[in-house]
């Protein structure tokens, strides 16, 4: 089957491609009528990222969606690099799309990426390899905060400074935890407070260091939990989930 996309917004399908990257190099996407989304995981399943946009921001389909679409690239890089040829004022697209038998969900075959002088087509990944996503009862559990401990902000300039002191020792965790000071991020070789409004004594938790580089450089609502951190973005549709490390 083929569907037609009459407007195709380039800035906002690269950010929600860019967001996907830091979890996988390749890129996960659904689609209907009413947000294209991405619900995905690591390897161990200790990290969990969803990102979703209203379907309007993205794409203007010539007719509305009879059904959810799957679409996965296997390289997300080639699809940014792809999208930067074209006129981004100006770009169309067309899927050329099929009905698996066996689940029945259909599944992007390939996409025609379009404006007023180039065409490219962008084969998808082969559905052998796999579609990564969950389900919306995965996503509620991923997400859950019923064991909640408490919770603090952190900004993206904070974010951004965590992160590049982070290599200043080679311990593979760091530590969260909070004082009459403020909540603090803490290693081997500093300690910052990131929240001074949030004042309580709370124990320290540790996260391995790897999994704050799949999240992006955005302002949070962070909630500390039994077992797992929940970031909340408070500039975009994102959330993130990241296991905490059980040290004992």
């Amino acid at each position: 089957m083929k569907i037609k996309i009459n407007k195709v917004s380039v800035p906002h399908l690269t950010s929600l491609a860019r967001r996907m990257l830091l979890m996988d190099t390749s890129i996960y996407l659904n689609v209907d009528n009413e947000k294209v989304w991405s619900d995905v995981y690591t390897p161990t399943k200790d990290v969990v990222k969803s990102n979703w946009l209203p379907v309007n921001e993205v794409f203007q389909f010539e007719s509305p969606l009879e059904e959810t679409i799957k679409i996965s690239f296997f390289s997300g890089s080639r699809l940014l690099n792809c999208l930067g040829y074209f006129n981004p004022h100006n770009l169309s697209a067309e899927i050329t799309a099929f009905k698996d038998e066996d689940d029945g969900v259909i599944y992007a075959e390939k996409i025609t990426l379009i404006d007023n002088q180039l065409k490219i087509d962008l084969h998808c990944q082969d559905i052998s390899l796999g579609f990564t996503s969950m389900t919306s009862d995965q996503v509620s559990r991923a997400f859950d905060l019923s064991t909640k401990n408490y919770s603090f902000k952190l900004s993206s300039e904070v974010l951004t400074k965590i992160t590049a002191l982070l290599p200043l020792d080679k311990s593979e965790l760091f530590s969260i935890y909070s004082d009459s000071t403020g909540v603090h991020a803490k290693s081997e070789s500093f300690d910052l407070i990131i929240d001074d409004n949030y004042t309580e004594e709370k124990a320290s938790c540790k996260v391995f260091k790897s999994f704050l580089q799949k999240v992006d450089k955005e302002s949070y609502n962070i909630s500390v939990c039994e077992n797992k951190m929940v970031f909340v973005s408070e500039e975009s549709n994102t959330m993130a989930a990241l296991n905490l490390a059980i040290t004992e």
